[in-house]
């Protein structure tokens, strides 16, 4: 019979350690998906770095939208729904 190692065992116990900056895994995941997104949408590459950042800020600043949005439905709207 094999047994596990103790420890940490990936996609079936959180990683406590990173749990209070998460949110944080926001920032380079943009930046990458604005890369891959200008490097095949781009016509002229003197522009691309720039709009790569505007594009993460599009990015973050919609994720950051649709949180807002989310937990004012969450913590104000449904509570106020009369149930049965």
């Amino acid at each position: 019979m094999i047994t596990a190692a103790p420890g940490w065992v990936p996609f079936i116990t959180p990683l406590h350690a990173l749990q209070p900056i998460w949110w944080l895994s926001l920032l380079p995941l943009a930046f990458g998906i604005a890369i891959v997104h200008k490097s095949l949408r781009a016509g002229r590459f003197d522009r691309f770095w720039r709009e790569v950042l505007v594009a993460t800020i599009w990015i973050v600043g919609g994720v950051v939208g649709l949180g807002i949005v989310f937990a004012i439905l969450v913590e104000w709207l449904i509570p106020m729904v009369p149930v049965g």
